[in-house]
């Protein structure tokens, strides 16, 4: 994050804003809500903080940057830098994406947004600076959902971005999830009012009425010979592994292509409830609705406790939850207390043991026997013996029973012995198998299912929690304080360096159990400095 501007702070609110690279002072007028704005020289006491913000920033930008880099070393100087040029700077390391810049405003009182919306136009990539990747699929329809809406008269809402070709409405699309559906209807979006158009085209940001399975973050091509165009030139990242991520790394030039927006496992997870059966269906509802425009938000139905259960990113993640399901869809819900998603893994190298279970279904007589072990390590979550010492029942395996018994795998791992928790960097291997006439596919998954079960409850497994990475800016007088209160957190200091002449640094790993309304605490401890 690079910081491009500085607060005006008075008695209550924000006042005005120090552009640090123009080297002005922005003051809104109150009056008329912030809508016009006045430019001014900087005044003695706000140039000194101004001139030591825009040296942070060049230093900042001359390490990210060649072309300013080179000024700096010709110059020999940090300061006597045009305006111009650190625009450009800014510009390019904000394309490269290894900078984001931070401004700052209020956008009830309007104060700032123009700001913003001009480092829009001047940091941000134009159409014709687009990705070079595009140039072989022109004509071709490509685009990237970036948001869901559920409109009262519309119905679910698709926004998404045209990377390529253009889509005219009644026009089929196909997700990169796989799956068709009809564009019914599109519409210009023109601030919160929508206008029904004929096509959006290369560049443009359209909203789409009528999908009704597409998710936030979805891919969105003309027809299944475009994605398969997309497979054959970027291969690996159009490939994903077992655990959902993708095999090429993130920054590829390919990643723009993803079949899918790569989503954090949540690390809060709590039990959701209707105020009665009859809000039940409701409920059911806004969750999937929510599902949709938000892929963070996981939703799961726990057989064990007969709840369903919420999985989000945060606290405050799950408050808004819960604020939208009261209202946009009138459910006053109950959410259970607040439980930190641990994971768990097995507690030896590798363990292995077979299950025997015979039972009747239905008047039918089900017989199976399975050989698992399971084993410490990243590889693929569920694998076949090939081993010469494989059993005999594994060379007349029928596929279908391979892939019953690799979903009861898989769901044996979704809940480990000790707190339920997802079992992660743990593999399966099949061993031998034997399967009786007639078995019914429930009693395959659940039976594979039991033997990865009774194999953890028997080796063990230990808890993995999760831990958050901190910053911390804080006069240097107060870290006596500071650190001592970290040190009872379980946390771990990173780093301590100076920031600025008076403040310090400190990057620390904790673990989430000890963070709760840590801020809060943080602030009461320092008085607010």
């Amino acid at each position: 994050p690079v910081p491009l501007q500085i607060p005006i702070r008075g008695k209550k609110e924000l006042v005005g804003i120090v552009d640090v690279v123009k080297r002005k002072l922005l003051t809104w007028n109150t009056k008329n809500e912030g809508f016009s704005y006045k430019i001014s020289p900087l005044p003695e006491n706000l140039a000194e903080e101004c001139e030591v913000k825009r040296f942070e920033l060049i230093d900042c930008l001359s390490g990210v940057d060649d072309e300013l880099a080179d000024v700096v070393i010709i110059r020999n100087t940090l300061t006597d830098i045009e305006t111009e040029a650190v625009e450009k700077a800014i510009r390019r390391a904000t394309i490269s994406q290894k900078i984001v810049p931070v401004l700052l405003g209020s956008a009830y009182k309007n104060t700032g947004v123009q700001m913003l919306l001009d480092a829009i136009v001047s940091y941000f990539p134009n159409p014709l600076e687009r990705h070079q990747g595009l140039e072989s699929f022109e004509g071709d329809f490509i685009a990237r959902v970036f948001k869901i809406m559920h409109d009262r008269q519309r119905g679910p809402l698709t926004l998404f971005r045209v990377l390529s070709g253009n889509l005219k409405k009644n026009s089929k699309v196909t997700t990169g999830r796989g799956g068709s559906e009809v564009a019914q209807k599109i519409y210009e979006p023109l601030a919160n009012e929508y206008r029904e158009i004929e096509s959006v085209s290369t560049g443009d940001i359209g909203i789409c009425a009528g999908l009704k399975t597409t998710m936030t973050g979805d891919l969105l091509v003309g027809n299944s010979g475009i994605l398969k165009k997309l497979q054959k030139k970027f291969p690996k990242v159009l490939s994903y592994e077992e655990d959902g991520e993708s095999a090429a790394d993130q920054q590829s030039p390919g990643s723009l292509f993803s079949v899918e927006t790569k989503i954090s496992d949540a690390v809060y997870f709590c039990s959701v409830e209707p105020p009665s059966l009859s809000q039940q269906k409701a409920l059911e509802i806004a969750l999937m609705q929510l599902q949709r425009e938000d892929p963070s938000l996981r939703v799961r139905y726990d057989e064990t406790t007969l709840q369903t259960v919420l999985g989000g990113m945060g606290e405050l993640h799950l408050d808004i939850v819960k604020s939208r399901i009261l209202s946009e869809y009138k459910v006053d819900v109950m959410l259970g207390p607040l439980q930190i998603a641990y994971r768990e893994c097995l507690d030896v190298e590798s363990a292995r043991d077979a299950l025997s279970v015979e039972k009747e279904i239905a008047g039918s007589r089900q017989r199976m026997s399975i050989v698992l072990s399971l084993n410490q390590g990243k590889k693929e979550k569920f694998s076949v013996d090939t081993s010469k010492d494989a059993g005999e029942g594994l060379t007349s395996l029928r596929p279908k029973y391979l892939s019953l018994i690799k979903k009861g795998v898989l769901a044996g791992l979704e809940r480990g012995p000790k707190l339920g928790g997802v079992v992660v960097d743990t593999f399966a291997t099949l061993h031998d198998i034997s399967i009786g006439p007639g078995a019914v596919d429930s009693f395959v998954i659940a039976t594979a299912a039991q033997c990865v079960q009774k194999i953890l409850r028997d080796a063990g497994c230990r808890l993995l929690e999760p831990i958050m990475s901190l910053e911390i800016i804080a006069p240097g007088d107060l870290m006596p304080l500071i650190l001592p209160d970290l040190s009872r957190r379980r946390a771990t200091i990173q780093e301590m360096c100076p920031k600025g002449e008076f403040s310090k640094q400190l990057r620390v790993h904790a673990p989430l159990a000890e963070l709760s309304n840590y801020s809060s605490s943080l602030r009461i401890l320092t008085s607010g400095r």
